[in-house]
């Protein structure tokens, strides 16, 4: 049977709930991580408190459909008090057929255990101890990964021994990664990332492309106890890099304001689930999104969300988890979260198309007080799977069935919207306004359409653009709040903007009610006129003078007949500037611009002003114009020329 087999008394303690389908041990005093083969089986590894004395670590192979009635003993090598303990046990089915391992780092001793099987985990080696060093601890270890590769050899005395690799994350003084393994003749690897923020924690390995090799496009993400929380990456990119130093890999890389993520990786790629804040709520309040991301090995990011419940009672401050089916690829989310009734539950769902959608929401296990600790999921290729947790029951065991009682209401899915804007200029409103050169203020306002518009929240990115197809950099933009489906305007454009025509365009966020939606670009335009100009001349008689106003648009203009009421040199004397003398007055109005000759009489005093001053005449044209509201004012002077006398034959 093993190295040491004890008997389980598996009656469910008063704390313990009735729906799951066992408790696994009640005196657990870690998490149970289990993984499971391609026959349904499960494989699960915890430890026990014992005294004063190390902690007993336990192995137990659940038959589908069975329960735990042989674990097996893993003796620790060397331990001999409470403190020297493990960290955490995780089972990791090996590369090769039967081969089953539990790999177990130690907190005090800071190095890492390996127990190795080659029957399927009926029986186990005695441990390999890797040294000190083989994990960036004295912490805890959140996940362990069986690293590509491997390999079953013969020693020279013909024993059969299990080659084999495995990638660790850990939560030390920052965020630590190890890489070790049973066959590794070569140091450990250990090291802490240098910069990945503050209060880092929760850490979580995958693989961008698991049949790549060793290491390669490994990606460790983990969350900061931060205002707001952050999840984000560090990605070892492959071979060429140095693993074993932080220079090797690339990150931090923010991800999202939110905090639990896991990683899971398969056939269709690595995905992250975390749990989220709603676009546009205050960060004051715990995150309430359960979103899952696929990584873009091209852009070597996290693609947009796929949000799969909103639910502010998903505040445990302790996380679910994901699992891809190594052969199917068929992702599971498990996350706990409130039922209607008040009791608190782990909720699965499932998606068979590469994270697009969620289906099949259910409930498969109650929990009890005191959650703690990483959940685990493992499913095999049928759909048939495990989930083990730890409350205050101890540590429990679910399948992926659903719970006796209603089934949870689906989270409905986003509704598509639509997303129309109109522009504002001055008191005009409009799709297409023109506006004359000069003139600023100008805003956009966006309005949401839609079968849960009113339900709207996020953000909506307004941009100004100078060409028709809305590309390259805008001359303005802005971002307005989404609340109750109300849309914000945009801040106002600032600078005046050339002659020219220029196009709005906007785009909705999005929320878990709500698909993202962009309106149209050239739904909106916005014509900028040149100012209207204005020229003149002037002539004059002894009592008439002429002028001719040329105007290059409709405009209105005032013309001010002066000359200087003082010489030159008695202003020079007085050292005042010489103040003009009115000598007429008159407007008039060119409704569609061009040329209008206007001829002004002068008065007895004005004859006689323009006697003395007929050089010095001037006149003052003031030229006001009108569009779309807004009132442009210019001014131009122009001399008035004494007209030469005619002449008698």
């Amino acid at each position: 049977m093993g190295l040491l087999a004890v008997s389980f008394a598996l009656a469910l303690p008063a704390g313990a709930q009735a729906n799951n389908l066992f408790t696994l041990d009640s005196q657990a005093d870690t998490s149970g991580p289990i993984v499971t083969d391609s026959s349904g089986n499960g494989y699960v590894a915890w430890s026990q408190p014992n005294g004063v004395e190390a902690d007993t670590t336990f192995f137990c192979k659940i038959p589908r459909g069975g329960s735990c009635t042989d674990p097996i003993v893993l003796p620790l090598p060397g331990a001999t008090t409470s403190v020297e303990g493990i960290a955490q046990a995780f089972p990791v089915i090996g590369t090769q057929p039967g081969v089953v391992y539990v790999v177990a780092p130690r907190y005090v001793r800071n190095d890492t255990l390996i127990w190795s099987s080659i029957n399927g985990g009926e029986s186990f080696s005695a441990a390999k101890v890797k040294d000190e060093g083989s994990y960036a601890g004295d912490t805890t270890v959140d996940d362990v990964l069986l690293a590509p590769g491997g390999s079953i050899n013969t020693t020279p005395s013909g024993e059969l021994e299990t080659n084999d690799a495995f990638e660790l994350a850990s939560n030390n003084v920052g965020i630590g990664y190890s890489f070790t393994g049973n066959g590794l003749t070569t140091l450990p690897t250990s090291f802490s990332f240098k910069e990945p923020g503050s209060f880092p924690t929760g850490a979580t390995l995958g693989f961008t492309n698991p049949a790549a090799g060793p290491n390669t496009g490994l990606v460790e993400a983990y969350w900061t106890l931060t205002n707001p929380y952050e999840v984000s990456f560090y990605q070892y990119p492959g071979p060429g890099l140095p693993v074993k130093e932080n220079v090797g890999w690339t990150g931090p890389k923010k991800v999202t304001d939110g905090y639990l993520p896991r990683l899971a990786s398969g056939p269709d790629g690595l995905f992250m689930v975390s749990q989220d804040y709603l676009s546009g709520e205050s960060t004051e309040n715990a995150p309430a999104v359960i979103e899952v991301r696929k990584y873009n090995e091209t852009s070597k990011s996290f693609e947009a969300p796929v949000a799969i419940s909103r639910d502010p009672s998903s505040g445990l401050f302790e996380p679910g988890d994901i699992y891809e089916n190594p052969e199917t690829g068929t992702l599971y989310v498990a996350w706990p979260g409130e039922t209607s009734g008040g009791s608190y539950v782990m909720h699965l769902w499932e998606s068979t198309d590469g994270g697009q959608t969620f289906h099949g929401e259910r409930n498969i296990a109650t929990i009890g007080g005191a959650y703690s600790e990483i959940p685990r999921l493992a499913v095999a290729a049928d759909g048939q799977g495990w989930l083990t947790f730890k409350d205050e029951g101890g540590l429990e065991v679910a399948d992926l069935n659903a719970l006796p009682g209603p089934t949870p209401t689906p989270t409905p899915a986003p509704a598509p919207t639509a997303l129309t804007t109109f522009q504002t200029t001055g008191t005009t409103t409009g799709a297409s306004i023109s506006i004359p050169a000069g003139t600023v203020g100008e805003t956009d306002q966006g309005t949401l359409s839609g079968a849960n518009a009113a339900s709207a929240t996020g953000t909506v990115s307004y941009a100004l653009y100078g060409n028709s197809g809305c590309t390259g950099a805008p001359v303005s933009s802005s971002t307005s709040a989404v609340a109750a489906g109300k849309v914000a305007a945009s801040a106002a454009v600032l600078s005046a903007l050339t002659p020219g025509e220029y196009y709005w365009k906007a785009a909705y966020s999005g929320n878990t009610l709500n698909d993202a939606s962009v309106s149209t670009c050239g739904s909106e335009v916005l014509t900028v006129t040149p100012a209207a100009t204005i020229g003149g001349s002037g002539t004059s008689t002894g009592t008439t003078v002429t002028i001719t106003i040329t105007c290059s648009g409709p405009c209105t203009v005032t013309i001010t007949l002066t000359i200087p009421s003082a010489s030159a040199s008695s202003a020079r004397k007085s050292k005042k500037k010489p103040k003009p003398l009115t000598l007429a007055t008159g407007t008039f109005t060119l409704p569609n611009g061009g040329t209008k000759k206007l001829t002004l009489h002068l008065t007895k005093a004005g004859r006689k002003a323009f006697a003395a001053h007929h050089d010095r005449l001037s006149a003052s044209l003031l030229l006001s114009e009108k569009i779309d509201g807004h009132t442009i004012l210019s001014t131009k002077t122009i001399k008035i020329t004494p007209a030469k006398p005619k002449h008698k034959k």
